[in-house]
């Protein structure tokens, strides 16, 4: 029998010597053990199985192999029983909660259990992850809008060559229109042009400001761009019941408060209260009585002083 044998050391030259000598592969493996692993010591793999623990990301199918190789060289190996107790006590904690604390029948069932138990562990990982990458991708989201809207606010603003160009040509008009603006001068300063003035700068500040100036962020209410909550559609009035607006912002006057009327607190006569009024005045003199009859009920009594 010939098969294919390669090696580095002496190993390689004793194989060549003894080969014709191999006649089955279980031959070539007994020469081999006894030449270069010699037999082994129950003992040392008795005492390797007793304290072999399982790693911290070690999964229970490759602990469960490596308990497995070292029963399979061992020529008298422990029952199944007294094998359950040692794998159970060198499992991690983890896998034995999963087992309820409880120690199983058989081997087998400690590995279908902790793999069960680790498919569980990579499914609940799966949508942990899932769940970040989409949170994750919805704040690059927001942050692409925001840019957006503020790369479209900056283009619609004008360029410094036009604008300087602009006011060049502003300067030469006005320039031109001096003197007829000092002819205006005199008629704008008229009462009706004074009184008008006002009205004219609250309409020019009333007006909404530009694209430079506008609101980019979402409304808190709706989740909507382009206004405040303030300004929602949404947000109802509570003075007017109408959608829109506030109430600071509603054009609907606040109703009048009715004047507080003082009331008898025991009979309701108006104008008047519980100390003036005059249907009343029995039932404060009995009270008036109760309470005084109350004070001397609580004072100690007087020591009277006896003759000699």
């Amino acid at each position: 029998m010939s098969f294919a044998f390669s090696s580095g050391d002496s190993s390689d030259l004793w194989y060549r010597t003894h080969k014709r000598r191999f006649t089955t592969f279980a031959d070539f493996e007994t020469a081999f053990k006894n030449m270069y692993i010699g037999p082994c010591d129950e003992d040392d793999i008795m005492d390797e199985l007793q304290h072999r623990v399982q790693g911290k990301n070690e999964p229970i199918s490759e602990y469960m192999t490596f308990v497995r190789h070292l029963v399979m060289q061992l020529e008298d190996p422990p029952t199944e029983k007294k094998l359950v107790r040692m794998v159970w006590r060198n499992l991690r904690a983890a896998y034995r909660l999963v087992l309820n604390d409880e120690c199983p029948n058989s081997i087998d069932t400690i590995e279908s259990r902790g793999s069960r138990y680790e498919r569980g562990r990579a499914l609940d990982a799966k949508i942990e992850k899932s769940g970040k990458e989409r949170a994750a991708h919805a704040d690059t989201k927001g942050a692409k809008v925001g840019a957006l809207a503020v790369e479209a606010t900056n283009s619609s603003a004008p360029s410094g060559n036009a604008s300087k160009q602009r006011n060049s040509r502003n300067g030469k008009k006005n320039a031109s229109a001096k003197p007829n603006a000092n002819a205006n001068v005199s008629a704008n300063n008229t009462p009706s042009a004074i009184a008008d003035a006002p009205a004219a700068q609250q309409t020019t500040s009333s007006q909404p400001r530009g694209a430079a100036g506008g609101f980019i962020g979402a409304c808190y209410t709706c989740d909507q761009t382009g206004h405040r909550a303030s300004r929602c559609p949404r947000t109802k009035c509570y003075r007017c019941h109408e959608f829109g607006h506030q109430a600071r912002e509603c054009s609907m006057p606040p109703p009048a408060t009715a004047p507080s009327i003082d009331r008898c607190q025991f009979c309701s006569t108006e104008n008047v209260t519980f100390l003036t009024c005059p249907r009343c005045a029995v039932i404060r003199q009995q009270l008036g009585n109760l309470y005084a009859e109350a004070q001397r009920s609580q004072a100690p009594p007087q020591s009277q002083s006896q003759p000699r």
